[in-house]
């Protein structure tokens, strides 16, 4: 999942390049929108994958996400 056209595009070229086209999935979305979703539906994953962007440049200007953002993040990617 990435916020990203482009870089969705690229990830299932590089799955098709190395013969893993068939048992891999992209998507397009908003992470913070899209994992909710996801816990509500009950789905579950073998493998999860996270390299989360840089949201800022220096540590006092973080904003943590809320308590049930984490919580879902949590609940999605631990089964």
């Amino acid at each position: 999942m990435d916020a990203s056209e482009l870089a969705v595009a690229q990830a299932r070229e590089n799955a098709e390049l190395n013969g893993v086209s068939g048992t891999t999935t992209f998507q397009c979305a908003d992470v913070f929108d899209l994992l909710p979703e996801l816990e509500a539906r009950g789905e579950q994953f073998d493998v999860v994958t996270l390299d989360p962007p840089a949201f800022t440049k220096s540590r006092s200007s973080v904003k943590m996400p809320s308590r049930a953002t984490a919580r879902s993040i949590f609940a999605v990617c631990v089964w």
